[in-house]
């Protein structure tokens, strides 16, 4: 319905859709017209996450899109954390989960309008065409792989196919998290010490411990911004043990018990001396927040050597694969040379999204950007840390960091944990024949090139 289809719409825009640049592509001087096809240009999207969905929302009108993605609907995971770890939930609804599922968790065919949407998963990405997990191919002539990372967080990785199955899902794991007394968290990064915070918010008679092995949590950002989220950490109950490097984690079936075990770390993480390890007490619960891992097996058969030995994928400054300049990877996946290092985040994605959108938008309109294509931005790239609902601490290319009262305020206006104001989006109309003609030209154009090297 229509309000549904504005909560999608406004979540995008809150998320940041991206708001196009003048692209690069440069057009060589030949005969469109012996190009010239009625056939509209074709698109793969692999996966339906943050990168994926904000992608077939800007470019619906450029191409024939499909998207390939495991679920029928977009979820948005950051906030997850927010469900699972609050107070229980019962397999039936109440009014007020109904209508979080409604903001968070909306299916795939009310944003898109001229894409297609197959349910399934990618095995294989060829040089034209991608295979599923069930034999059917897709060819393409271009591909857009956005099929995001795993985590070792359980409410991550899910088999549900719809938005009922998963609401079922997650009420499972909040009463698991609720019948724990003491929990365990390994990782101190954003997701960790998010997830301690929210913890200790909902549930303070529980005994929340985070293991972290270098010095600091959160080492992404600056020094007295991991102090701080240490010191608040600490105030709240929470036991923080930094320079601790897991080493194992044993389950008893008897006592129903976890025991983690770990050794001691440098100050960037690495075992001083293997031979000492600890031994905490039981737990009933562990919650690993280690990293993240890029799903990119799709990509084993036929181009791993773009793959690093992480297995993320080498892509130049425009996300597309060199030699390969009409298969694209967006979003946690990708890294670029002056990436290394990042973490996971939203801002990348957008600057993701835009980047590619620019391009094919350039040179569909013959290198210029019509005044009708108008996609959003956040403004500026960021990254927040919640710590409760009136603490957030983060760091912005504007203002650099920031703690509490400016975060909240910054965070909760503009990062997309909360849905932010915008002004109603306008679909774009299909591009005209003159302007898909221009995409096929290029591509022809790019194929010679890749010949000659």
């Amino acid at each position: 319905n229509h309000s549904t289809k504005k909560d999608m719409r406004r979540w995008l825009i809150g998320a940041g859709a991206g708001v196009v640049g003048f692209g690069a592509a440069s057009l060589a001087s030949c005969e469109a017209e012996s190009l010239r096809r009625t056939d509209k240009v074709r698109g793969v999207v692999i996966g339906g996450g943050c990168a994926g969905s904000m992608l077939v929302m800007s470019m619906d009108h450029l191409m024939n899109l499909t998207l390939v993605d495991k679920k029928s609907y977009f979820e948005f995971t950051p906030i997850l954390k927010e469900y699972m770890l609050g107070q229980p939930k019962s397999d039936d609804l109440q009014e007020e989960d109904k209508n979080w599922f409604r903001k968070y968790f909306v299916p795939h065919r009310l944003y898109m309008h001229n894409s297609k949407l197959v349910v399934g998963e990618v095995a294989e990405v060829a040089e034209h065409h991608v295979v599923l997990k069930n034999g059917k191919k897709i060819a393409f002539d271009f591909c857009f792989i956005c099929t995001g990372s795993g985590s070792n967080v359980p409410w991550r990785e899910s088999r549900a196919m719809t938005v009922t199955e998963r609401a079922a899902e997650m009420a499972k794991y909040s009463r698991l998290i609720d019948k724990c007394e003491k929990i365990t968290i390994i990782g101190g990064g954003a997701t960790g010490v998010e997830n301690a915070a929210v913890l200790r918010r909902e549930h303070p008679e529980k005994e929340i411990s985070l293991l972290h092995s270098h010095q600091t949590l959160v080492p992404a950002h600056r020094p007295k911004t991991s102090h701080y989220v240490e010191q608040k950490l600490r105030e709240a109950g929470v036991d923080v043990k930094t320079m601790a490097k897991v080493t194992d984690v044993d389950y008893d079936p008897e006592t129903n018990k976890f025991v983690v075990k770990y050794t001691y770390a440098d100050r960037d993480g690495e075992v001083i001396d293997e031979r000492i390890v600890k031994q905490m007490e039981p737990v009933d619960y562990v919650m690993d927040c280690r990293g993240i891992n890029p799903l990119t097996q799709c990509l084993q058969k036929n181009f791993s050597s773009h793959l690093d030995d992480r297995g993320f994928v080498q892509v130049n400054e425009f996300n597309q694969l060199d030699g390969h300049p009409h298969i694209f990877a967006l979003g946690d996946i990708a890294r670029q040379d002056s990436e290394h290092g990042r973490e996971s985040g939203l801002s990348y994605i957008v600057d993701h999204v835009s980047t590619v959108t620019a391009m094919i938008t350039s040179i569909a309109f013959n290198n210029k950007i019509s005044s009708g294509n108008n996609i959003f931005d956040i403004g500026f790239p960021m990254q927040f840390i919640q710590l409760g609902p009136q603490d957030h601490v983060g760091a912005s290319q504007l203002i650099g960091e920031t703690r509490s009262l400016l975060a909240t305020f910054i965070s909760r206006k503009l990062y997309p944990t909360y849905l932010a104001p915008f002004e109603e989006l306008k679909m774009k109309n299909p591009v005209s024949l003159d302007q898909n003609s221009n995409i096929r030209l290029w591509l022809k154009q790019q194929e010679h090139k890749v010949a000659e090297a």
